[in-house]
């Protein structure tokens, strides 16, 4: 009788063991190395980042003579002619007709004779600083049909060197044509102590027209947690991108 359980207890251990090297193998088979891929390409680096982030910046002196935006104080003396045409008269302040001729202002115009040529002034920066510019333009004119500001197109540009007739500048403003004055905005990063702002045109043998220019150096604006005036609003500063 003992004989017998032994052989009983012996026979279930065997089928015991059996089992537990079978499920052993099951799992070995359907087991994987898994790992986790992250997919990066949409995270923004540190650099990318802090392009994205809009602070407010207060605007410094004016670096344009005759800027500000005052139109009494443009002066074709300070500017300087890309191109020397020889011809008297390609500088000057000019009554330019608007909206219909119903509206006379007094702008700055110069015959380019060339596309892309103008006339420039310099401006005095520092190194490692941004700047703004803000100009008023219409489109471009010429003598046979004066005050149709749509046959060629008015734009603004830095350099750092003196600009000539093929220059390369640096940062530029949009185009603007037509007799709708419009202002446009860019910066740029001073990487000399001398910088120039030009005054261009897109066509040969038509006026670009300025009404207002200004340059002024864009300093970013402390926001005091402590402080009552919230000065990192768009009442206290402009939006910057330092």
């Amino acid at each position: 009788m003992k004989n017998n359980i032994k052989s009983i207890l012996s026979i279930a251990v065997s089928i015991l063991l059996l089992n537990a090297c079978g499920d052993g193998d099951n799992k070995s088979e359907t087991q994987t190395d898994e790992t986790v891929t992250i997919d990066t390409s949409n995270v923004q680096t540190l650099e990318e980042v802090n392009t994205t982030v809009i602070s407010y910046c207060k605007l410094g002196e004016e670096l344009v003579k005759g800027g500000e935006n005052d139109l009494g104080k443009l002066d074709a003396s300070q500017w300087t002619m890309t191109l020397d045409t020889g011809v008297e008269g390609d500088l000057g302040i000019k009554e330019c007709l608007i909206n219909g001729k119903s509206e006379a202002r007094d702008c700055l115009q110069v015959d380019p004779q060339k596309p892309g040529t103008g006339m420039y002034q310099e401006i005095v920066t520092e190194e490692g600083k941004r700047y703004r510019v803000s100009a008023e333009l219409l489109g471009a004119d010429n003598y046979q049909d004066p005050y149709n500001y749509d046959l060629g197109s008015s734009y603004v540009s830095v350099e750092d060197h003196k600009p000539v007739e093929k220059s390369e500048p640096i940062a530029y403003s949009e185009s603007v044509k037509g007799d709708a004055p419009k202002v446009v905005k860019f910066d740029f990063d001073a990487e000399k102590e001398m910088n120039y702002i030009s005054l261009r045109g897109d066509t040969a043998f038509r006026y670009p027209t300025l009404f207002n220019i200004s340059v002024k150096e864009l300093i970013q604006v402390e926001n005091d947690s402590n402080s009552t005036e919230d000065t990192n609003t768009t009442e206290n500063g402009v939006p910057c991108n330092l």
